[in-house]
């Protein structure tokens, strides 16, 4: 606990590094008598707080809006940024890129640092603080005075050195950016600091320091920027469940609704409406409102693998082939991350709806968008071949795993709806599918890509052997008898196969690409005879 004594120095010294900007001397001093009294102390972690908890009450005391406020600028590129990686055909690249040309740096081309401020968030966001401290340490500050750039790499400086565990030298950088944005850019880029600052230290985090800091924030921000005022009312959402009941927890979150999804992260809004659709589930009269909330959880979950997909294709592209095999350990984690939060979702998802079965019926439509498996023969559906199965590929890939990929169509099928009607049809489905999955391990991918076709995934899986298989189900789906209703029902299949060994390295699994190539080789098996497995480009049955 910090002294009386010690609270008067320290806030007499923050006033004068305040009133006196021009004069570093300032701030120096005050890191010396911080220094000074942790060194003395038998109790950092509670003196280190309140040290912390005054300097920024001192800084936001200080501060007052200014009418010649030049940070929208600022404001704008960080909204931006949100939305990184960003590609040169989106309709974000050229408003971002003149941001940045209006710098009107010299050392490099605007496109350069933009491509390097791009590498060194996706880093950061993909937690390879390493590769992102090399670029951060890398980057000179604008001979002009501070810039955007710099104000950017500034605060991703002061977070590094936070994980780092370097109090002083944190605390002296988020200074050190107070002191130059308080000439340049004043009020709002200040309190976006002093919110930065709040949000990234290790010292406050689940503490009752950082709730009181946030309140004080929300409390006396007197500006007109959503970024900020976001910012704040997330990081009070974010607390921990011990600081903060589900009542409050959900009251920040309808504040969050006025505001515009741009000023948060994909990430932030995906967790901000998976609580409220567990909030809202647990309230009867809000059924519907779960089920809303649910599905705008699950867009935004999709969205993060989408950027995660297009943040592997940045790396890619802007790093050595050594380095980018390196970050990939990153890139995994996230995917295996993003993976369990989609099988949290569905089991939250299925257990609102088990608990309200009465109620769902003019809702199943909602149910299916939101289901990754098909409700007539249990296998994976195509919305799972399009949202998962790339990730997976891309894995299998990466270790030069050979993959058989197969798509399996049933010769006349509509000649058993029209004989023995379309429950006949289901019935043949449905056996069809676990006769498929017997013949399969556990590991593979098995989907029903539509109406009687079955798509497949044979990981780890040579092209004979994969032949073989194939060549195994395609005898037994013509010699097995689907008994229906007294009614024995025969059909037989063709087959369509693609097999990849992934030798070359910079081949990218592109499902795209793939399903063109086993769609080409199944409509050369069914337009010569049917019955029978044509393999790409291979232009003979196997």
């Amino acid at each position: 606990m910090i002294s009386d004594e010690q609270r008067s120095r320290i806030i007499a010294l923050a006033d004068e590094f305040l009133e006196d900007f021009d004069r570093q001397g300032s701030a120096e001093e005050l890191l010396a008598a911080i220094g000074a009294m942790i060194e003395g102390s038998h109790s950092n972690r509670d003196l280190i707080l309140d040290i912390i908890n005054i300097i920024i009450e001192q800084v936001v005391a200080h501060f007052r809006p200014d009418t010649a406020d030049d940070s929208g600028k600022y404001f704008n590129l960080i909204s931006l940024l949100n939305q990184v990686p960003i590609k040169t055909h989106s309709i974000r690249y050229r408003p971002t890129l003149e941001l940045i040309r209006g710098l009107g740096r010299r050392e490099h081309t605007a496109e350069e640092d933009f491509e390097t401020l791009q590498l060194m968030i996706i880093l950061n966001e993909i937690e390879d603080y390493e590769h992102a401290g090399n670029i951060i340490w890398e980057h000179h500050q604008s001979d002009k005075g501070i810039d955007l750039l710099d104000l950017i790499y500034g605060i991703e400086r002061a977070r590094m050195l936070a994980r780092q565990d370097k109090i002083i030298d944190q605390i002296g950088q988020w200074l050190m950016l107070i002191l130059q944005i308080g000439k340049t850019f004043n009020y709002d880029c200040v309190y976006w600091v002093v919110v930065s600052w709040v949000r990234s230290s290790g010292c406050l985090r689940n503490t009752e320091h950082k709730k009181h800091l946030l309140h004080h924030l929300y409390g006396n921000y007197k500006g007109d920027q959503p970024l900020v005022t976001a910012q704040i009312l997330y990081e009070l959402f974010n607390l921990e469940n011990r600081l903060l009941n589900p009542v409050e927890k959900m009251g920040y979150f309808v504040k969050l609704q006025q505001y515009q999804p741009s000023t948060l992260r994909v990430q932030q809004l995906q967790q901000l409406y998976f609580f409220a659709g567990n909030y809202s589930s647990g309230i009867q009269s809000r059924f519907k409102e779960s089920i809303q909330y649910y599905q705008l959880s699950n867009y935004y979950l999709h969205k993060n693998w989408e950027a995660l997909r297009n943040i592997s294709a940045f790396l890619r592209e802007h790093l050595g082939k050594k380095q980018y095999y390196q970050v990939m350990h990153y890139v995994e984690i996230q995917m295996q991350h993003f993976s369990s939060l989609l099988s949290l979702q569905s089991n939250a998802y299925v257990e609102n709806l088990q608990i309200n079965y009465s109620r769902i019926e003019g809702l199943y439509k909602q149910v299916e968008e939101l289901s990754l498996t098909d409700s007539l023969t249990g296998l994976r559906n195509r919305r799972y071949l399009e949202n998962n199965l790339y990730h997976m590929i891309m894995l299998a890939a990466r270790q030069k795993v050979p993959i058989g990929f197969a798509m399996l169509d049933l010769d006349h099928f509509k000649n058993v709806n029209d004989t023995f009607g379309h429950l006949a049809g289901d019935f043949v489905l449905e056996e069809l599918a676990a006769i498929i999955t017997s013949f399969f391990r556990k590991s593979d991918i098995i989907v029903r890509y539509g109406g009687e076709e079955f798509f497949i995934v044979l990981f780890d899986t040579s092209q004979s052997r994969t032949v073989e298989l194939m060549s195994r189900l395609r005898e037994h789906v013509e010699q097995h008898i689907f008994e229906y209703m007294d009614q024995h029902i025969r059909i037989t299949a063709s087959i369509g196969i693609s097999c990849h060994t992934f030798a070359n390295r910079q081949w990218d699994p592109d499902m795209i690409t793939i399903i063109d190539e086993v769609d080409k080789a199944l409509y050369k098996a069914k337009t010569s005879g049917r019955n029978q497995i044509i393999i790409h480009p291979t232009e003979f049955p196997a």
